[in-house]
Order: C-alpha cells, then structure tokens, then sequence
C-alpha cells in the first residue's frame, strides 16, 4: 500500500509539503508474479513465503528478481510523489508505451526462446505525459507571455502528439467503455495483449511444479505462486472485454464555436468488436495449459513456520486442497460478468440498433454459449467437471442479467430469449455421466422463466481472490 499526504494551503490550493509511505506488499507481489512465471525466481528475498527460504536460491536469481521488485518500487515511489504535488491517475498512458508513472503498470513480459523474459517488466524514469502535466502545472512562462494560450498551446501539442488521460471514474467500473482506460494492462492493442498474456500463462503453466518454490519452503506455499500466475491475464481481459460495446471518447471542450480536434465519442468497429469477443469468449475458464500437476498438490492448510493466512489463496469447495474446477469457474466468471455487465450489454443493443453492422447481444450470448456448451470428443472426467462448472456460470449470469432489474427492457428480454433457447439446447440427450448434471440445468431455467414466487436460489459464486497489488492508490 502507497500512503500519501499532501498539506495544502486552504488559501490558494498551493502544496506546501507532501509525504509518502510505502510498504513491502509490492515487492512481495512482484516476487510471487516472477516466482510463478519463471522458477528461476523462486523464493527470492524471501518474499515468497516466509522468512525461512531467504537465502536458499542462487545469488545470480535472487538479484534478478530484487531488481525487478526494485524498478516497481521506483516506479511507485514516482506515483505516490506525483499524487502529493497534485496528479491523478491517468489509466490511459500505458497505452502511448508507459507514458505515464501515474498509469497502474502491470509487468512486460516478453517470450524469448521458448522461455519468459522479464528483463524489461517495469519503466525506468517518468514518461511523456507526466512531463506535460507538471509542466502544464507548475511552468513559470517569460514576463509578457499570455499564460492562457501558452497552456492552450501545451495541451494541444500533447493531443496531437496522441497523449491521452482518462482516470479512474474511467477504468475502474464494471461497465466501463473505453479499453484504453484500464488497470494494469500494456500497450495500444487489448486483443492482442490478451493473447500475449495467454501465451505467457500457457507457458509458465507447463512448466510450474516444485521448482516455483525454494528448497525448504512448504510444498502449501505452492498456492501462493500458482494464483498470480492462473490468473495473469485477468486485468488484460478486462481492457479486452471493454472492447465489446466499446467506444473511444475523450474530454473534448468548445473553443471559439468549434469543438476541439479530438472526436467525442468513436464507436469501436464491428471487427476489433468481434474480435475481442472471440478471444474473450474462447473457452471459458478452461486451460488447455497442462502443468506438472504440482499445483493439484497445494494445500492451503497451514503448516509449522508459515502463516495461517495467505492473502494468495483460492476459494476452494474442496477445502484444504487445490479446487481445480473451482479455479476454471471463477475464470470463467470474469468472462461472464465481463460480457453480460448491463451497462456494457445495453451499450451492444443501441449500437447494433443504430448501425446492423455491430455484433449484436444475440451474438455475444450465443459467443458465450456456443464455446462454453461446445462437446468435446473422448473427454477425461476432470474435463467434464471443469465443462460443469463453467456452464453452471454460463447459465447463472444469463439468469443473472434476465433478472436484473436496473437492466434495459431490451437487454433482459433478449436475455431471457437467451435462455429459451438454451434450455432447448439442453434437451438434446448426451452422455449419461453429463445427464443429471444436463436435467439441472434445464430445470433451473425453467424454474427461473417461470419466475415462482419463490425461485430456487442459484449455487452461491466463489469469489475472485485478492490480486490487485495497490488497491485505491
């Protein structure tokens, strides 16, 4: 956590002193996020764990995962300074390459040789945007220079120059529009950063197993390692999602009877929309990663000499032990709920109703049901049981958006059309291992169209766990 404090003077706003405070739980996260990537990082400074596996690990690997944890303290101790002399956050400079300290940075991993590189996963040195804005902020112009038209002159230098802010009113709700305004994401590209990060994810998965953890730490704290990693790419599928009944827009002002340069509000085009749907959708909560299976051996029970109390823990049915189909059903719940937030949804609605061009809400739900609804052949019973999950979730956020109340008319009908014809789906005879399961489903939405005076309650969600590094800083 990043504590900053500011005294103003109440007469004139000027800041006359600032004060910083900086904890430890981002150099533990960041060493947990190299730990998980790449073993060579395992336990180093002894973040991982506990204060037990400190030395453990070659020289050579601990000062590779310490500098990375030092360029991120750096880079926030830039952040919380720009805050205590007036700067608020600007979620979309990481998209004009790391343009802005005051952006949440979120680590850059490259693939090299089959293997993951984080040798440039954080800025050194502050970025375009926070030059201009402190400029702007504090420049003293020449005697006899029009302050107004040179601050003019400024911000118009800075948009042609393609420098963009959008801050947190922005980025952090659910429904928010615009992919550039996000949390820890990279680069211009959502759809692509998200397959990025997938590949990343892939990889490190194959490759995870005891290793991710020093020798002499307590195989429990493989959890710890494994969470960031499962869900690496959660922050790029939410800049990805936002793509789907997305627009671009900017703060624009009237000048002189004109409208500045920037365009006010630009509907994303149908293909990057479709795009982003089909790689948001893609199976969700599903891995085709196969790790060594080390993972399925964490416990989350404590053990001597460790905390009883991981913040990086799953929520888990299978309680003290690793809940694979769980974990597939929270990812999953992040693609659901991405895709189905009403605000987002009634966004897909006037758009399609405006321009046929643009995916319509039948084509997200059928997106979402098609891949999650989809047989595969000769499937393993684990498979199944990760299918159920996410189908359960699939069936939960349709109900979920059907019934929501503050959701457009149009949204919940096309919703609840939704689920007719699922529920048809599910009619079809498949296999007896999957019937009862397939019984359920089909019951419940009919149960829920029905709408009894009492309806069954759905299977209550786990949570998503605990990952964002900063929380409101």
């Amino acid at each position: 956590m990043g504590l900053r404090a500011s005294v103003v003077d109440p007469r004139t706003g000027e800041i006359l002193k600032g004060n910083v405070t900086l904890d430890s739980q981002r150099a533990r996260q960041d060493v947990l996020l190299a730990s998980g990537l790449d073993p060579q990082h395992a336990g180093a400074c002894g973040m991982a764990a506990g204060p037990d596996s400190s030395y453990l690990v070659d020289p050579a690997d601990r000062a590779s995962a310490e500098s990375m944890a030092l360029a991120r303290i750096r880079q926030l101790s830039a952040h919380e300074v720009g805050h205590a002399i007036g700067l608020n956050h600007n979620f979309a400079a990481s998209t004009r390459d790391r343009a802005s300290v005051m952006d949440y940075p979120a680590p850059r991993v490259r693939i090299v040789d089959g293997r993951v590189d984080l040798s440039d996963a954080y800025a050194n040195g502050i970025g375009a945007y926070d030059k201009t804005a402190i400029s702007y902020g504090y420049r003293q112009f020449p005697a006899g220079a029009n302050d107004k038209s040179e601050l003019d002159r400024l911000v118009s230098d800075a948009i042609a120059g393609g420098m963009r802010y959008l801050a947190d009113d922005e980025a952090r709700p659910a429904g928010a529009a615009d992919p550039r305004a996000s949390l820890w994401d990279n680069g211009d590209d959502a759809v692509a950063n998200l397959r990025h990060e997938l590949r990343v994810r892939r990889l490190a998965i194959e490759r995870f197993g005891t290793t991710n953890i020093a020798d002499g730490q307590a195989l429990s704290q493989l959890e710890a390692v494994f969470l960031p990693l499962y869900f690496h790419h959660r922050y790029h599928l939410q800049a990805a999602v936002k793509t789907v009944g997305g627009a671009h827009f900017s703060f624009s002002v009237r000048k002189d009877a004109k409208v500045s340069p920037e365009t006010p509000i630009e509907v994303i085009s149908p293909e990057r929309q479709r795009e982003a749907l089909a790689s948001s959708a893609r199976r969700p909560g599903a891995s085709r990663a196969r790790g060594s299976g080390a993972h399925r051996r964490a416990c989350s029970a404590s053990r001597v000499g460790t905390d009883s109390v991981v913040r990086e823990a799953f929520p888990k049915r299978t309680d003290p032990f690793f809940d694979p189909s769980g974990a597939a059903s929270i990812a999953a719940d992040m693609v659901v709920r991405g895709l189905l937030e009403p605000h987002r949804a009634a966004r897909v609605v006037a758009f399609h109703a405006r321009d046929a061009r643009q995916p319509s809400l039948d084509e997200v739900i059928e997106a979402i049901v098609g891949r999650a609804f989809s047989s595969e052949p000769r499937e393993t019973a684990n498979r199944a049981l990760v299918r159920i999950e996410v189908q359960r979730v699939v069936v939960d956020g349709l109900m979920r958006l059907s019934g929501d109340v503050s959701a457009s008319p149009a949204v919940r009908a096309i919703a609840t059309d939704g689920l007719r014809r699922l529920s048809q789906r599910l009619g079809v005879r498949r296999a007896p291992t999957y019937e009862a399961f397939r019984r359920m489903l089909r019951d419940d939405i009919e149960r829920f169209l029905s709408r009894p005076f009492e309806p069954q309650k759905p299977t209550e969600r786990l949570p998503v766990p605990q990952g964002d590094p900063i929380g409101g800083s």
